[in-house]
């Protein structure tokens, strides 16, 4: 990449990326690649976008085996600080059910215990990012291993640029079968956003748990922005586990095994994976959708549904690395 001709820094110039991309994808037809659907919905358009993923099942923990270990960090008590919950490890005290049953203790962590028998994740969920940080969202992926692989919904977005731009693809990667599959929701132009947003929340419906990748702070609040300005229904309250935090806490600051925690990075250095060939960072997506919409060339979106469907593949094998990492923390 290079910067635009009399630029200030930090404006790169995409002119050789939408070149690359013309002469590669010219008159390319997304219906001769992908296997698609055009759906009505609320008044507009989507094209359905399906692909079958060739992602292994991940070995994901069970839930008593993930709850022990979510449990063993006696911080998730009120009150309980490092210092602290190592004396009670000293005195025999394992989990936060242990806790429990001391009346020091019993008022504060018996909540703890009730969200586990009620199956409620979203409180689990906001509880270990409340009370942990960054080791939080670690052990946040183990409620991963508390749902059935069919009920969690791998997320991301693709949008016109910065916060409150519209959003113009949605993929969800779901296990389908014993096969991951990959559903992207493409708004054909600019007065689709909110069909393909209604689209979108009826496929989390079924969800009991979303997975992102920095979407804490961007994919969810901006699609439920987006669904706030367009007056349609937001998404459901799913336990969400942001891997950015983890991955960002364990391989970036103790393993100390990559300098940033970018997916790529996260994808090429630690999981072994490769990008598609005809990749485009994620500044040109804009770009790309915005030509699609002025010229009807369809293959200018072939990049961007490439690197949608690759960031979810990711997040499956990531969501399993960061599963054996947060077991063996607990260890």
């Amino acid at each position: 990449m290079t910067f635009a001709a009399g630029a200030a820094p930090g404006v790169w110039d995409l002119t050789p990326v939408l070149a690359r991309i013309r002469a590669a994808f010219a008159g390319v037809r997304l219906a001769e690649r992908y296997h698609c659907n055009l759906e009505h919905v609320a008044g507009g358009s989507v094209v359905v976008v399906t692909q079958p993923c060739d992602v292994a099942v991940p070995v994901l923990p069970g839930r008593e085996v993930a709850r022990r270990a979510i449990e063993s960090r006696l911080e998730l008590v009120h009150g309980v600080g490092p210092v602290r919950a190592a004396s009670l490890r000293a005195g025999g005290v394992r989990v936060v059910a242990d806790l429990a049953q001391l009346p020091d203790y019993a008022e504060r962590a018996r909540p703890i215990c009730e969200e586990w028998e009620s199956d409620d994740l979203v409180g689990i969920c906001d509880r270990l990012k409340a009370r942990l940080a960054g080791r939080g969202h670690l052990l946040g992926a183990l409620l991963a291993g508390c749902v059935r692989l069919e009920e969690i919904a791998f997320l991301d977005v693709e949008t016109l640029g910065l916060s409150g731009n519209a959003i113009f693809l949605a993929g969800i990667g779901r296990f389908r079968a014993g096969s991951f599959v990959v559903e992207q929701y493409l708004a054909p132009g600019y007065g689709d956003e909110p069909a393909m947003l209604a689209r979108l929340v009826r496929e989390l419906i079924d969800a009991r748990l979303v997975v992102t990748y920095n979407g804490r702070t961007a994919d969810i609040p901006w699609i439920r922005s987006r669904c706030f300005y367009h007056g349609i229904a937001s998404p459901p309250e799913l336990a969400h586990v942001d891997l950015v935090y983890g991955t960002r806490r364990h391989f970036v600051h103790d393993a100390e095994m990559i300098a940033d925690a970018r997916l790529p990075t996260v994808q090429h250095e630690v999981l072994g994976l490769s990008r598609p060939g005809h990749d485009v960072p994620s500044m040109a997506v804009p770009e790309l959708y915005l030509e699609y919409v002025a010229t009807a060339n369809e293959g200018m979106l072939v990049p961007v549904i490439d690197h949608n469907r690759s960031d979810l593949e990711a997040l499956v094998v990531l969501l399993a690395r960061l599963c054996d990492e947060a077991l063996a923390a607990c260890s």
